[in-house]
Parts: C-alpha cells; sequence; structure tokens
C-alpha cells in the first residue's frame, strides 16, 4: 500500500478506507485490523496477521524491557481490534479519534504493510516541520539501494 488518499470520517466514528487500499487489505489479509497509535497524533491501521506479527517480535523481547512495556501500553491504551464493514469502513477507537483530531476531511497515507491516518492540517505541519533529507540519511539509503 502506498500513496496518499483522502477520506472523510463519519459522525459515528467510521472511517471510509479508500478503494485502492480496501481492496489490497481485503484480498491480501481479510477484513480484520488493528487500529492503534504510539503517540496519539495519527491512527495506524494494520492487517490483523501483520500486527500480529509485531506481537511475536515484541515477546522475543524480555518483559521487563522498558520500550516493550511503553510500546505495548500505548498501543493498547489506543488500540482497537474491529473489522472492515462490508462498506469499506473501519472504527477507531473514540480515545485515538480525540488525541488526533480524526474528523472531517484525514490523508489516508499508505506505508507499506499498514496505513496512516491524519488530519490533512497536521500531516501539512508535519511534513514541513521535519525538513529536508539530510546528507547522512541521502548516505544511508543510498546505501540500502534506494
Amino acid at each position: 500500500m502506498r500513496g496518499n488518499k483522502l477520506a472523510k470520517m463519519d459522525d459515528r466514528g467510521r472511517l471510509k478506507v479508500p478503494r485502492d487500499f480496501l481492496k489490497e487489505m481485503r484480498e491480501a489479509y481479510g477484513p480484520k485490523v488493528y487500529v492503534t497509535s504510539i503517540t496519539g497524533q495519527s491512527a495506524w491501521v494494520y492487517p490483523l496477521p501483520i500486527w500480529e506479527g509485531i506481537e511475536n517480535r515484541l515477546r522475543k523481547l524480555p518483559s521487563t524491557y522498558r520500550g516493550r512495556q511503553k510500546y505495548l501500553s500505548r498501543t493498547s491504551y489506543f488500540g482497537n481490534e474491529t473489522s472492515i464493514d462490508s462498506q469499506g469502513r473501519l472504527l477507531i477507537h473514540p480515545l485515538l479519534r480525540k488525541s488526533a483530531g480524526l474528523d472531517g476531511e484525514l490523508s489516508v497515507l499508505g506505508q507499506g504493510d499498514y496505513l496512516e491516518i491524519w488530519p490533512m492540517s497536521t500531516l501539512e505541519e508535519r511534513i514541513d516541520s521535519q525538513g529536508d533529507l539530510t546528507e547522512e540519511e541521502y548516505d544511508a539509503l543510498s546505501d540500502a539501494g534506494i
């Protein structure tokens, strides 16, 4: 999944998944998803099999590792396992909707095997504040063959 598609949240907190993303998710993974965040600034929509892979990798870390604890606490706090309904909508947890300001026009970014959902204004501010790629970042990308 890649690119940026516009979408809207309905009054019940359901996001209509853009058609291209919806087709790919259903065909590759089925309708079940895990919707979460770490920062509460955006929503991440993981096909459930992808999220289960993340959970399996987390289980390999010691339960006393603070990074694991923080990650799980945050993703559980904002998290919600749900299914994409027959009309292509998915429910976003009220805590996450409020924290990220997910209402009105939203941007749905394809991030390979998951989606990120941002309010348009927040995403534009984030992109502006990130600045240009540094020389080190270009070098690291080049080393990766990109």
